[in-house]
């Protein structure tokens, strides 16, 4: 019988469903940029208690990552050139899951790598992309392009970079326009 992790491990369904953790990085690691860090109240399996962990979220993924690990705290530090957390806002992390040892035992772990990523070139958006992000704030599948433009720091659509309006369209629609 070929039983999932989550049939083996059941009160991790919730955890699955609410947070990122290895599983989310099976294809392999990711590089996503950091949209906020906050605090966020978690139930501990263990105890049966509340308890308070920092969460990071990511432009480019629905659900945020707890950061429990002093690991992932200090790739952070390595990654962004400072322990100061909110300047981490805005930068380029490489995430993925990594085999560790976890009480003496092998456990897939979700990390941030302690690699900074190979810088994109900034090449301008194409008239397509362009044209599908129009499109997308037309439509109304993007509701409040000002907010849009003040998070990726631009003044008008036309400025997006190819990469970041890949990523838009990608993540708002499901299409791939290069």
């Amino acid at each position: 019988m070929n039983e999932s992790f989550f049939d083996k491990y059941p009160s991790y369904q919730d955890y699955a469903n609410n947070y990122l953790g290895a599983w989310s990085f099976e294809d392999g690691d990711e590089v996503l940029t950091i949209a906020d860090i906050a605090e966020s109240e978690m139930y501990d399996t263990n105890t049966r208690q509340t308890k308070k962990e920092m969460c990071i979220t990511f432009r480019e993924k629905d659900l945020p990552m707890v950061l429990s690990a002093k690991t992932n705290f200090r790739a952070l530090e390595y990654v962004t050139g400072t322990n100061k957390w909110r300047e981490w806002i805005g930068k380029r992390v490489i995430v993925g899951q990594r085999l560790e040892k976890v009480k003496g035992k092998p456990q897939m772990c979700l990390r941030i790598i302690p690699e900074k990523p190979k810088e994109e070139t900034k090449e301008p958006a194409t008239p397509e992309q362009i044209a599908r992000i129009k499109a997308l704030i037309d439509e109304g599948t993007i509701t409040n392009a000002a907010a849009m433009l003040k998070y990726y720091k631009l003044k008008t659509v036309e400025e997006f970079s190819r990469a970041d309006a890949k990523r838009l369209i990608e993540q708002k629609t499901g299409e791939v326009i290069e």
